[in-house]
């Protein structure tokens, strides 16, 4: 199938220093886009013209990632490696509206938000392997202010090493897939305290995780750093006509570069129900 031809209809530059990267683009349910950036700042477009409505500077200590906040049609979620997780609403104000926190102060690398939950992941605090965490932090136990820092969940004991993706189950909404520097997805059902219990299913990728997620209610993909992708099938959790006795099937396509012809993937995208892969190259 040839590449479809899109046009430009409207561009910006931020007005961003030079050399400045743009790290993440996230969509409220409003339609409107909030972009975070090397500077260390948050800037929120309108998404029709692209224009600036607001912008705000060091909003982190190194900024890492941004998503809507779910339950709330116009503001934004963003996380740094000062461990806090900040919460804007660009309409109202351009510093944030509200803030939470690790409690261990833990750099924050990954964050998802679906229905009443935050889930952000740490970073190791050792070189190699260490200590990280899965936090889940369930927006009605918090103020307006989110100044109440005790997460709702704290998952131990899943990963090993960074938190480079999360993602929530897109009709299971109480499940969340984990992905990490070590290798390895792990499904963990956040309504179950004990770690223990509360693990689904892992599956084990054999290579740092660039980013995963769901491709459908039953199918869960991984992309390594060095570009390896796989397409797992989900326990019988969640395939109804499936026994235990049955193994879950795993289409490995390996390294993906030179079938794209493409110097690295960016991310596996949903759009009408059909799942899209995103490459680029550095030329």
């Amino acid at each position: 199938m040839p590449p479809t031809s899109f046009s430009q209809v409207a561009s910006t530059d931020l007005s961003l220093p030079s050399d400045t990267y743009i790290y993440s683009l996230a969509q409220n349910t409003a339609g409107n886009f909030a972009t975070v950036s090397s500077d260390d700042s948050v800037c929120f477009l309108d998404r029709d013209t692209l224009a600036s409505s607001a912008k705000s500077n060091q909003l982190h200590t190194g900024v890492t990632c941004v998503t809507a906040l779910a339950d709330h049609a116009f503001s934004f979620l963003t996380a740094g490696r000062d461990g806090a997780v900040r919460c804007w609403d660009p309409r109202v104000a351009q510093v944030a509206v509200g803030a939470t926190k690790s409690d261990k102060g833990s750099g924050l690398t990954a964050l998802s938000c679906q229905g009443h939950l935050i889930a952000a992941g740490t970073e190791s605090l050792k070189e190699g392997l260490g200590e990280v965490e899965v936090l889940i932090w369930d927006t009605r136990r918090l103020d307006l202010h989110f100044s109440s820092y005790t997460p709702l969940r704290t998952f131990t004991e899943s990963h090993n090493d960074t938190i480079t993706q999360l993602s929530f189950h897109p009709t299971q909404s109480q499940v969340l897939l984990s992905g990490s520097t070590d290798g390895l997805v792990s499904l963990l059902d956040t309504t179950i305290a004990d770690e223990d219990d509360a693990l689904v299913q892992v599956l084990n990728h054999s290579s740092a995780i660039h980013c995963a997620g769901f491709i459908s209610t039953t199918e869960a993909y991984a992309i390594s750093s060095d570009e390896q992708l796989s397409i797992y099938g989900l326990n019988e959790r969640f395939v109804s006509d499936q026994s235990e006795e049955d193994a879950p099937p795993v289409k490995a396509f390996g390294d993906v570069r030179e079938q794209l012809r493409c110097g690295y993937v960016v991310e596996v995208l949903k759009c009408f129900d059909k799942s899209w892969i995103a490459a680029g190259n550095t030329e």
